[in-house]
């Protein structure tokens, strides 16, 4: 088994790529209101709100 040692920029630069992945497929699975709110267009009265 051949062991690959990476650099600590390779790994971090891998890190981040994964990351961004990660977040895009967790924002495209949220409701919309909850993505304006992670811009700060809907304070959380709003969106409190809106449901209650």
């Amino acid at each position: 088994m051949k062991i690959e040692l990476i650099t600590e920029k390779q790994f971090i630069e891998q890190a981040e790529c994964y990351y961004k992945d990660y977040m895009k497929r967790l924002l495209r699975n949220t409701p919309e209101d909850f993505y304006y709110f992670l811009n700060n267009k809907y304070n959380m009265n709003d969106i409190y709100g809106k449901y209650h």
